[in-house]
């Protein structure tokens, strides 16, 4: 659950910002649409409009699930706008929760992360504090930026104050952490990063998700608003994880000669370079499928299983359910950052000639998703990705 604070010019109000309607005693928040950000930072906001931040909102895998939601959340009495604090925040902290406004269907607009002063922890809850002065805007602060550049400058048509929360994971919270009341976790990639080695070795969210990049209109270096992550086309999933098929350190044994003996084959499997696990998320259903296949010299399939990696959502009957239906219990498979597991498949006595096939792939929904997307859409963006795959003689691995 996004929480938010508004900074007013003298005084801090804290409270949760309702979905249905603006804040009445807090001074009222103006978001500007991207497109006036445009006239003056034409680049970043061509990064910007090709992100997924600027889709949060309008994108169908979105509107699909959002759509489910409504349904559940009006019989089950729960809030059937609670989504849009995260994917069309602007909506909810000006009240506009029928989207009429152009800013409020602009997803993660630039001006919803350019307002935020400060953040705020309190009770494991992350606090957006922001600013409502209609032409006041903020921007990281960095070792130049603290030392030659004052602390708020006049710049076109609004001023710039210099924030540490925009350099810094907190802010990503505000939306990457959630956590229900009865302590389910819709979504906990700010807890992964912060349990990691990542973490403690100070390396944050921006550094990979935001990387600097060289302005070519203005020939200057900023952060780009890209913001790669895990969705297709995405730097970011280029060998991010890894799969090793191990050797056998002997051909035959006494037990494996006996009839409808089995032979046990390993496989490494290592998630190389990401801040937090892989997949991520919780609520949002992706996946990682290693997927074993063996076939006989003449491509007959011999031997395939597969073994998953994923967060799982069960209810009372253990079925398996999304983090947004009633929840009993849950677990998480995926793989922690730089964590090594080794797999076992006990597979059948196989010809020497065998062919073995392994693929570690990445599904970022599930098939009953996919199948009421538009086709075009789907396979630009949702198709499962390879990350890595390993071909070998079964012979070979003695």
């Amino acid at each position: 659950m996004c929480i938010l604070l508004v900074l007013g010019y003298s005084n801090v109000y804290a409270g949760l910002v309702s979905s249905s309607r603006p804040p009445a005693t807090r001074p009222q928040l103006h978001f500007q649409s991207a497109k006036q950000c445009q006239q003056c930072h034409q680049e970043i906001y061509s990064e910007w409009s090709q992100s997924w931040m600027a889709k949060a909102y309008t994108n169908p895998v979105f509107q699909q699930d959002f759509s489910r939601w409504q349904k559940y959340a009006l019989a089950q009495g729960k809030d059937p706008l609670s989504c849009l604090r995260c994917h069309a925040p602007a909506a909810t902290l000006t009240g506009d929760v029928q989207l009429t406004k152009e800013v409020s269907r602009e997803g993660v607009t630039c001006t919803v992360c350019h307002k935020v002063a400060l953040v705020r922890e309190r009770n494991s809850q992350h606090y957006l504090v922001m600013d409502p002065r209609p032409n006041s805007l903020y921007g990281a602060s960095s070792a130049s930026s603290k030392n030659n550049q004052p602390l708020a400058e006049k710049i076109g048509a609004h001023t710039i104050r210099r924030s540490d929360a925009l350099a810094d994971s907190s802010l990503c919270a505000g939306c990457h952490l959630d956590v229900l009341a009865d302590g389910t976790p819709l979504e906990h990639t700010y807890h992964e990063w912060k349990n990691s080695v990542f973490a403690k070795n100070g390396t944050q969210c921006m550094d990979c998700h935001m990387p600097v990049v060289i302005d070519a209109n203005v020939k200057k270096s900023h952060r780009s608003h890209r913001f790669p992550g895990g969705h297709a086309p995405s730097e970011l999933l280029n060998g991010v994880a890894s799969i090793e098929l191990l050797p056998r350190m002997k051909k035959h044994s006494e037990a494996e000669s006996a009839p409808g003996a089995r032979r046990r084959l390993q496989v490494k499997v290592s998630n190389l370079r990401t801040g937090h696990n892989f997949p991520t998320g919780g609520a949002h259903p992706s996946k990682l499928v290693l997927e074993m296949k063996i076939l006989s010299a003449k491509g007959e399939i011999l031997f395939h299983a597969d073994k998953t990696y994923e967060f799982i959502f069960n209810n009372q009957q253990g079925s398996e359910v999304n983090g947004r239906q009633r929840v009993a219990s849950w677990s998480d498979k995926t793989l922690k950052p730089l964590e090594t597991r080794i797999e076992s498949f006990d597979v059948p006595m196989l010809p020497d000639n065998s062919n073995i096939k392994l693929s570690l792939v990445y599904e970022l929904i599930p098939v009953s998703m996919a199948k009421d997307l538009p086709q075009d859409f789907y396979e630009k963006h949702y198709q499962p990705i390879t990350i890595d795959k390993v071909e070998r003689l079964y012979d070979d691995l003695f």
